[in-house]
């Protein structure tokens, strides 16, 4: 109980880049109580910050980054980590309603508590583009994904993929992958298979149907890459296909598991059923499309 009221605010910057054009970012700390205190992350220091003996109040912490990129806190989220305090719970650190600005978070911090405020290292970058339909309408509500280009050992493209972020394009037909690292990357709409609710094959930008054959996206820091545009194909119409899983002496097997994989990304699944007593069960699947099937056995003799 006879503890200071003093606080403790600190963080570290994370995706730092190895090329910063500073030796070093600067942290000010404002609000009731100091007067604009500064602190200078270095590569040394791994680029962590740390206000001590600060009183209670509402603050506002803000970093100064080079031209051309930003730094993200989570729209000013502030978490109190623990109090000194055992009689009563320290409350956890409100908003105080402002909107904060770029490179700035603004929280309250109560007494003897600690405040954690991060910064993430964002280019001013930007992937955008915009999808249509075969008439040349806008589409809205498109998924499109960004992928990061990943090349094996042998220079050859892995057809293996992973979204690393995904939006619905606006109703005018249009998306815009803001802040985006440096690199290579490829943009698909439909990266899932086609469904009930969304027939449609996915379209790597130009106009392939698989990542191997789609282009890559070189993008430089703090660059703009405009006219990404896509064309969704018309909807494919769906079909079932009938499978019957028997033994070598044709006797039908009961709760086969068949597995149909999607031809464009093979760690997809685009469907999964069960045979029944008869070693029957129905898929439903889409013209024009190639699919490897896999049936695995309930019994010893495995797949």
């Amino acid at each position: 109980p006879t503890a200071p009221q003093t606080v403790r605010v600190y963080g570290e910057f994370r995706n730092v880049p190895s090329t910063l054009d500073a030796p070093h970012i600067v942290v000010t700390l404002t609000g009731a109580g100091v007067n604009n205190r500064s602190w200078d992350t270095t590569p040394d220091t791994k680029y962590a910050y740390s206000f001590t003996d600060v009183p209670p109040g509402i603050y506002t912490v803000s970093a100064r980054v080079p031209s051309g990129m930003i730094a993200e806190t989570g729209q000013g989220d502030a978490f109190d980590w623990y109090s000194h305090n055992p009689s009563s719970a320290v409350p956890r650190p409100t908003l105080t309603g402002a909107i904060p600005k770029l490179n700035e978070a603004v929280f309250s911090v109560a007494p003897k508590g600690c405040t954690k405020i991060d910064f993430t290292i964002r280019y001013e970058s930007h992937i955008k583009g915009r999808v249509a339909d075969t008439s040349g309408h806008p589409v809205a509500d498109a998924e499109v994904a960004l992928i990061a280009r990943a090349r094996s050992s042998f220079g050859t493209s892995i057809g293996r993929f992973t979204a690393q972020e995904h939006q619905q394009t606006a109703a005018d037909g249009t998306y815009d992958f803001a802040r985006v690292n440096p690199g290579d990357y490829s943009i698909v709409v439909n990266r899932y298979p086609p469904s009930e609710g969304n027939p449609y094959p996915p379209v790597f930008y130009p106009a392939k149907s698989t990542l191997s054959d789609a282009a890559i996206l070189h993008l430089d820091d703090s660059a703009t890459l405009d006219n990404i545009n896509l064309v969704r194909p018309d909807a494919l119409s769906p079909a079932t296909v009938h499978v019957r899983v028997v033994r070598k002496d044709g006797s039908p097997i009961d709760h086969a598991t068949v597995l149909v994989f999607d031809p464009v990304n093979t760690l997809v699944t685009a469907a999964f059923v069960k045979t029944d007593a008869t070693g029957h069960t129905d898929l439903h699947l889409f013209v024009g499309r190639e699919y490897p099937l896999t049936a695995a056995t309930p019994e010893p003799t495995g797949i």
